[in-house]
C-alpha cells in the first residue's frame, strides 16, 4: 500500500536508505541528492508525497514508524532531527527542482 501511494517517498526511503546505506553514502544528504539526480521520474513527485503525509498530521514517533516501514535504515532522530524536520526539508528541496 504504501509503494502505491507513496512511490517516490517509498523509493528514497527504502531503496537509498537500506540496511548498507551508510557504506554507500557518506552522508543523509549524499544519498538524497544521489536519489534527486537518479531517479527523474520519481524525484518530481516526492515533494507532494511529503505533503500528503504531513497532512495525515501523525506525531513524530508514528513518523519514525512510517520511515522504518518504508524500509529505510535510516531515522533522522539518530542525528537529533526530528522526523517532521527532516521530511519538510526534503519536501522544500525537492519542490526547488526543475519540473518537467
Amino acid at each position: 500500500m504504501l509503494h502505491d501511494d507513496y512511490p517516490a517517498l517509498w523509493q528514497l526511503l527504502g531503496g537509498y536508505f537500506h540496511q548498507d546505506w551508510d557504506l554507500d553514502y557518506t552522508s543523509p544528504e549524499a544519498a538524497l541528492e544521489d536519489f534527486l539526480d537518479g531517479q527523474p521520474i520519481l524525484a518530481p513527485k516526492l515533494s507532494d508525497e511529503i505533503e500528503r503525509l504531513l497532512a495525515l498530521e501523525k506525531s513524530d514517533e508514528e513518523l519514525d514508524a512510517l520511515i522504518l516501514e518504508f524500509g529505510s535504515s535510516y531515522l533522522p532522530t539518530s542525528n537529533g532531527v526530528r522526523s517532521r524536520t527532516w521530511l519538510s526539508g526534503i519536501r522544500d528541496l525537492a519542490r526547488s527542482l526543475p519540473q518537467s
